[in-house]
C-alpha cells in the first residue's frame, strides 16, 4: 500500500504576504505618535499604507484560485484593511476635535480682547493727561 503525505510550505507565503501586512499595520499605528498638528502627515502615511495593502491583496487574490468561500488570507487582508480604515477615521475625528477646541479657544480670546482698543485708548488718554513732558510719554510707551 502506498501512503502519500502532502504538506504545504508556507514559509515564502508568510515572508511575502503576512510580514508586509504586519509591518504596514505597525507603521499605521505609529502615526498616532506624530505631532498633533501634523494631520496631513498622519493621513498621508495611513492612506499610503492602506493603498499598499489593497494592492498586495489584489496581487495575492489574482494568484489564488477562485472559491465560493472566504479563505484565511482574505480574512487577514480584510481585517488589516478594516483596522487601517478605523485608524484613518480616528485621525479624522481627532483632528476635528482639536480644530473645534482651537476654534472655541480662539473665540474666547476674541471675546476677551474685543474691547481692547477702547480700553487702550482710555489708558493712553489717562497716561497723556498725567504726563507733562513728551519724553516721559515716549519712555513709558517704549518700556511697555
Amino acid at each position: 500500500m502506498l501512503n502519500l503525505k502532502f504538506s504545504r510550505q508556507y514559509g515564502g507565503f508568510v515572508l511575502t504576504t503576512l510580514l508586509p501586512i504586519g509591518f504596514l499595520v505597525i507603521i499605521t499605528l505609529l502615526t498616532f505618535a506624530f505631532e498633533r498638528e501634523n494631520f496631513s502627515d498622519r493621513v498621508m502615511v495611513t492612506l499610503s499604507a492602506l493603498i499598499v495593502v489593497a494592492a498586495l491583496f489584489a496581487q495575492v487574490a489574482s494568484s489564488l484560485p477562485n472559491t465560493s468561500y472566504t479563505k484565511c488570507i482574505d480574512s487577514v487582508f480584510i481585517s488589516a484593511i478594516f483596522f487601517m480604515s478605523l485608524i484613518f477615521v480616528c485621525h479624522v475625528i481627532f483632528a476635528s476635535l482639536v480644530r473645534r477646541k482651537m476654534n472655541i479657544r480662539d473665540l474666547k480670546v476674541r471675546q476677551l480682547y474685543k474691547a481692547t482698543p477702547a480700553v487702550l485708548l482710555s489708558k493712553f488718554s489717562k497716561i497723556t493727561e498725567s504726563l507733562c513732558e513728551p519724553r516721559q510719554l515716549v519712555f513709558l510707551l517704549c518700556s511697555a
